[in-house]
């Protein structure tokens, strides 16, 4: 996104993976990665995974741009995703963002990870598939511990199939790849309803790599803002231009909004041209089928 002010780029350049900068017209900055446009509102994921809207009418002319350019590129690759039988969490939910009706009813395998476990209380072990936890963009899911027995709860993890009263070890030989702790990253089959990703049941990690291997080689969300952002900053350098992109954005009535055009100024240029730089880095940790 441009950076209006140089000291803007100082900020996005300390990290490799800090979103992009927003700016209001009273010179205001939002930062998050662009995941779609909807009537009135841009909606971006922060640094911490959460979703937020901000009003178009809060946004310059140039950023209004890029965004119609990025919901025109990026809601195509969407709907060339929809058929995937695997892909991971911040992938899945760019998808259903940029093109939900494509996706909805879809069921797929997702790679999460773990942000939250709802614990048992420590003299009631729970049974079954009782066992939920929520991964870290707030999808709630359950251990596919089903027809295996008590589960066991330690601390940050969660064990099955494992008798009461049996000793760690045990526990640990028996149901090493059944653990599921906090930042642990788990397959979970889940399902899209009413632009909502439903979540359901660990599955295997065997499971999650047959899904892989049919869907081929892959280019995942993360990879694709890179490029995108690449393109329009390049196209906006060569022009001067803030690019219009050719995809309609909805105003808050519903009604298309015109962005009118918007020529930068040699500092916004030469700022641009150092972000573009920056993120021309990034692409070798961007390859496809990652």
């Amino acid at each position: 996104m441009k950076r209006l002010l140089a000291i803007f780029l100082l900020t996005v350049l300390a990290s490799a993976d800090e979103p992009q900068v927003w700016t209001s017209r009273e010179g205001k900055t939002f930062t998050g990665d662009f995941l779609a446009t909807r009537p009135g509102k841009v909606y971006v994921r922060g640094k911490d995974k959460k979703i937020f809207a901000i009003p178009m009418a809060k946004l310059t002319d140039a950023c209004l741009a890029e965004a119609a350019y990025l919901q025109e590129k990026l809601g195509a690759w969407a709907q060339s995703q929809v058929q995937r039988r695997a892909m991971d969490e911040a992938t899945a939910w760019a998808v259903l963002m940029l093109s939900p009706e494509a996706i909805d009813g879809k069921v797929f395998l997702i790679e999460a990870k773990v942000e939250e476990i709802v614990q048992a209380k420590p003299n009631r072990p729970e049974k079954g598939s009782k066992v939920r936890f929520k991964t870290e963009s707030g999808i709630e899911c359950q251990a596919d511990f089903q027809a295996r027995g008590e589960i066991v709860i330690k601390e940050d993890a969660v064990y099955a199939d494992t008798p009461a009263g049996a000793p760690a070890e045990q526990v640990n030989s028996r149901n090493s790849d059944m653990v599921l702790m906090v930042r642990q990253a788990v397959p979970v089959q889940v399902k899209v309803m009413k632009g909502k990703i439903v979540g359901g049941f660990t599955a295997s990690a065997e499971e999650l790599a047959k899904a892989r291997e049919a869907d081929g080689k892959v280019v995942e969300y993360e990879a694709e803002i890179v490029r995108q952002r690449i393109a329009v900053i390049d196209e906006q350098i060569r022009s001067g231009l803030a690019v219009s992109g050719g995809s309609e954005i909805s105003g808050a009535d519903g009604k298309p909004i015109t962005v009118p055009p918007y020529r930068f100024n040699d500092r916004e240029i030469e700022t641009m041209q150092a972000e573009l730089s920056w993120l021309r880095t990034k692409i070798p940790m961007s390859t496809p089928g990652g």
